[in-house]
């Protein structure tokens, strides 16, 4: 299951850093990726 969830993750962090150089800077979306590798991080 972790494997899982870690390719989850990635796949998660791909969609957003794209969303986020379409959307705004790349520095505005660190957060974002940040809070998604914690959460990832918890759920496994």
């Amino acid at each position: 299951m972790g494997l899982i969830w870690l390719g989850l993750a990635a796949v998660a962090l791909w969609a957003l850093v794209r969303l986020g150089r379409q959307t705004e800077r790349a520095r505005r979306g660190h957060w974002r990726i940040s809070a998604t590798i914690l959460s990832a991080a918890l759920l496994d």
